[in-house]
């Protein structure tokens, strides 16, 4: 009896479709969605070969001869599921691993910007999905022209606040040394310097998550008002409440000293105006400073220091002198 090659019915493709599916279902990884009809417009391929893969005779024609015919056919059959149990695990395989990779990737595929700014100067970054980004000085923030894959990813290095755009479905990720913020549509501060003992993570709206490389596995969700302090000597988080417009005044042009020393006073007036301030003398460590200025000028600022420790001070250009008395 002879067989002409035929082409498959409906039914028939009904029929290896179902045995895809089955065989997809039984399995312990599933096949990622995006490659799925790919794999099985493949696999489906496969088959039809195992099926053709019997004698010919010396026409070419296909032939089955009656006594071998349900061994070749149950032989097709099995041949067919190794085949197809194979190619799932390869494609599967092959898919996950460039998913994988394509994830942790995702934000270096693409040309990166980098926004920096000096010494006394703060700016406003926008970035391609509408978030907007308060830069403070001597900060810097990395990110790509558009964002791709399943994350939002930026690096920030300094001190930054955060008017995250909403998108439920691409969480927005801030990279900082060993630390991690993941927000979705939140407002919230970063303050990240290197001499800093601490990176410290202010948040003002909505919620976010806190992790570091010591605490990869649990991270601490932040509630608006509390701070999240990751110390940089072992990467541990510590969480507390703060008055956080304080600790984001800065972004509208108020600075702030809160019970600070000398020392710390000299070093926030060096960032905020953009000087190098020399100081004669010792200062009194246990003077402690407080004060709100909003949009002030320096001379005004040291003027008013003046009324609580007696100091002399001379400003030239970018260079800054103090002796205190």
């Amino acid at each position: 009896m002879i067989f002409r090659k035929k082409k498959k019915s409906s039914r028939q493709k009904e029929k290896d479709t179902g045995l895809l599916e089955e065989i997809h279902d039984n399995l312990t990884v599933k096949i990622n969605y995006n490659n799925r009809e790919k794999v099985f417009n493949r696999i489906s391929q496969r088959i039809d070969e195992a099926f053709d893969e019997y004698e010919t005779n010396e026409s070419g024609e296909r032939t089955i001869h009656d006594g071998s015919k349900s061994f070749g056919y149950i032989a097709g059959i099995a041949a067919s599921i190794l085949i197809i149990a194979t190619s799932v695990w390869i494609f599967l395989l092959n898919g996950n691993q460039a998913t994988d990779k394509e994830s942790k990737n995702d934000h270096f595929v693409q040309e990166m910007i980098t926004k920096e700014n000096q010494a006394g100067q703060k700016s406003l970054v926008h970035l391609p999905d509408g978030t907007r980004v308060w830069l403070n000085s001597e900060s810097s923030i990395r990110f790509p022209t558009r964002f791709k894959g399943s994350r939002r990813i930026v690096e920030l290095a300094g001190e930054a606040f955060f008017a995250v755009a909403q998108n439920p479905n691409k969480p927005f990720i801030v990279q900082t040394g060993k630390v991690k913020i993941r927000a979705i549509g939140t407002s919230f501060n970063v303050m990240a310097f290197e001499e800093k003992s601490a990176i410290t993570v202010s948040l003002v709206e909505g919620k976010i998550a806190v992790t570091s490389d010591a605490e990869a596995e649990y991270p601490k969700i932040i509630e608006p008002g509390w701070v999240a302090a990751v110390g940089k000597s072992d990467y541990r988080i510590k969480v507390f409440q703060s008055d956080v417009e304080d600790l984001t005044a800065w972004k509208d042009g108020t600075l702030i000293f809160d019970d600070e020393n000398f020392e710390d006073v000299i070093f926030k007036l060096e960032r905020w105006y953009g000087v190098k301030i020399t100081v004669q003398g010792k200062p009194d460590r246990s003077y402690k400073y407080r004060g709100r200025f909003r949009n002030e000028y320096l001379a005004n600022i040291l003027e008013t220091m003046q009324h609580g420790k007696a100091f002399d001070y001379k400003i030239d250009g970018t260079q800054v002198y103090i002796r205190l008395n």
